[in-house]
């Protein structure tokens, strides 16, 4: 985002396997298979919490956090691929744009 002359910390959170209610559209069998392998909805916080709060977090900018807040290496074959970079900044401003046009922002 530098690039783009914005100054902003960004960081992937990966919440974890949380039990929630994402899991209703899941057949019920899947629902109880699952249910074992699950944790407490507010473990699902611990992660996006410490990324947007710990000034630890702040010296990776850009990195990936895996559940319980730890610093975990991205996918090599993604990792500085300026293709999937230009992708998502593409996707990022068509979803920005749609909801600045469907909420009358300009």
């Amino acid at each position: 985002m530098t690039e783009l002359g914005i100054n902003i910390f960004t960081a992937s959170a990966n919440p974890g396997r949380i039990e929630s209610n994402l899991q209703r559209h899941a057949p019920a069998m899947g629902q109880i298979l699952s249910k074992p392998m699950l944790y407490p909805t507010k473990m699902g916080a611990l992660t996006p919490l410490y990324v947007a709060t710990s000034p630890e977090a702040l010296k990776h900018n850009g990195k990936y956090f895996a559940p319980w807040a730890r610093r975990k290496e991205p996918r090599i074959d993604h990792e500085n691929n300026i293709e999937v970079e230009n992708k998502l900044i593409g996707w990022l401003e068509e979803q920005i744009s749609s909801f600045e046009s469907n909420n009358g922002i300009s």
